[in-house]
């Protein structure tokens, strides 16, 4: 490696303080900025967005998670103006897809198979809606190249807030540890979600309901019911559950939308 001589002077100094000193405000701001966007909930809306006059009808919002990866979605159809949109998260990367599959629909019609399409790392992804003409039993369908999706989906109401949440868990068994993705919707008092492992099996779909901000799980094939101790912390949830076969298992959560 060759050295370089510098030879100062007072102008040279000087110039290189206020570089220095810009540089240090424009790094500072930065990282504000990023932390920031971890920490701040304040965007998070605490009342739904969903119009009473759709309630009843297929038209409205509808909320969803995905897991993997992981990820959260949301499709809006007529909710106040003629728009119908489609906002899918993926691994931290944000799309909106967009349709032509309901150019003829009306908000009293079911929505049969409603291809919503974009393009993630070049290439192409698509999530395929459907629900009965007043918005339930809605199904989601989420196809991106080289990943096995499992997905939940809610309709928000007037009345519902629905709510995504994104989370991890830690499992703790004799052979070593596993992880994975722990992904759910919640509305009222109910919770619909998926959970898989980081190799991509044992994969789970749980139900369970809110009690005096604890999440109580009702359904989940491979967990042992009844000895969950998972809480809310306003957006945060985090606990402890057990396997089928008794191996403890530490989650964590966090809202998303």
């Amino acid at each position: 490696m060759k050295k370089v001589r510098l030879f100062y002077s007072i102008k040279s100094n000087f110039n290189i303080f206020v570089f220095s000193l810009v540089l240090c405000v424009a790094l500072f701001s930065s990282c504000s900025k990023d932390e920031d966007i971890k920490t701040n909930s304040s965007s998070l809306t605490t009342t739904p967005t969903a119009l009473a006059i759709n309630d009843n009808s297929s038209a409205g919002v509808y909320k969803g998670i995905v897991v993997g990866s992981t990820g959260y979605f949301q499709v809006k159809v007529k909710n106040g103006d003629d728009s119908i949109t489609c906002k899918l998260v993926f691994d931290n990367i944000s799309l909106n897809l967009t349709t032509t599959s309901l150019s003829k629909w009306s908000s009293r019609q079911p929505i049969k198979n409603a291809v919503f399409s974009g393009m993630l790392n070049s290439q192409s992804v698509s999530l395929t809606f459907s629900c009965d003409s007043d918005g339930s039993n809605p199904v989601a369908v989420i196809d991106i190249p080289g990943h096995t999706t499992y997905v939940s989906i809610v309709k928000e109401k007037s009345n519902m807030l629905v709510e995504c949440f994104e989370g991890s868990y830690i499992q703790h068994s004799s052979s070593g540890d596993v992880s994975g993705i722990w992904n759910f919707v919640s509305y009222g008092e109910n919770v619909d979600g998926w959970h898989v492992n980081s190799l991509g099996r044992d994969h789970a779909k749980f139900t369970g309901t809110i009690s005096n901000s604890r999440l109580i799980i009702d359904t989940d094939k491979l967990l042992t019911i009844g000895k969950d101790l998972l809480y809310f912390n306003n957006n945060l949830l985090s606990g402890t559950a057990v396997s089928c076969i008794g191996e403890t298992i530490n989650v964590t959560g966090t809202r998303v939308w």
